[in-house]
């Protein structure tokens, strides 16, 4: 009986316009859900900029992940849990590798490509409006974007999670500490080879190799971007770089299958 209570007909205070969200988002009713925040939003609930985070992070949960219900629990989004109490949501129901890594890209439906759509809006203007909140709702906009197909404008939101100077260790450090370098290294280079910049790719990519040159994954990308530019000798050098730093990958068809041609 969850959607007993028409929209138009729920109270008039973030609470129970909250509460309602949730239970829509139990029973996957994401319009109704939808609907609820633009009632919000409307009166005026919240200020405008906590509602665009707020509206934005739950549909990048909804899409990617985190707000669909799972075996043996009900589904909910761990910011509208807390967003009676605050806006310092926890971030440990959401997997790091849906904010940072781009190589699970699926397709999405036109309803998701539409509510992507609103979610990269919200967070962007969120983020010019105030730049200092939360490092993860940047990462959500870059994902989203890159769902979108806007990859250079994905890749620049990802570049912000990078030292200013790239001679600094102590800087690469710190973030390896904070962020999932890597996974980040691998995403930017993903959104210049999407957007047609080969060399923009690889040059991230070999910067990254020269710091962290054991790091497993980065010479199979690299070598399928040699190969994309028809540099088969450097693809086949990557390809058993890979299987030197990462020899469970030896093991995978295809690599055997390279380098055996």
């Amino acid at each position: 009986m969850i959607d007993a209570l028409s929209v138009e007909d729920c109270p008039a205070d973030w609470r129970n316009v909250s509460w309602e969200i949730s239970n829509a988002t139990v029973v996957c009713d994401w319009q109704r859900a939808l609907n609820l925040f633009r009632r919000a939003e409307d009166l005026r609930l919240l200020e405008r900029v906590d509602l665009q985070i707020l509206r934005g992070s739950f549909i990048f949960g909804h899409v990617f992940g985190w707000a669909s219900p799972s075996a043996g629990r009900a589904g909910g989004s761990p910011l509208l849990r807390k967003g009676n109490a605050g806006f310092e949501p926890s971030w440990c129901d959401c997997e790091g590798k849906r904010f940072w890594d781009v190589h699970d890209q699926r397709d999405l439906t036109d309803s998701q490509t539409e509510m992507v759509r609103i979610a990269a809006m919200d967070l962007n203007s969120a983020l010019a409006e105030r730049p200092q909140i939360a490092w993860a709702y940047r990462a959500m906009l870059a994902r989203c974007l890159f769902s979108l197909e806007q990859y250079r404008d994905a890749a620049y939101h990802y570049e912000k999670f990078l030292p200013c100077d790239w001679s600094v260790d102590f800087a690469w450090r710190l973030l390896e500490g904070q962020y999932e370098i890597k996974k980040i290294m691998q995403s930017i280079a993903k959104c210049y080879q999407h957007a047609g910049n080969v060399r923009e790719a690889k040059l991230f990519l070999e910067k990254y190799l020269a710091k962290y040159p054991d790091g497993p994954g980065l010479n199979l990308q690299m070598a399928e971007l040699c190969a994309q530019e028809a540099d088969y000798r450097s693809a086949y050098d990557c390809l058993r770089k890979e299987v030197e730093v990462n020899p469970a990958s030896e093991t995978d068809m295809g690599i055997r299958l390279a380098l055996a041609l």
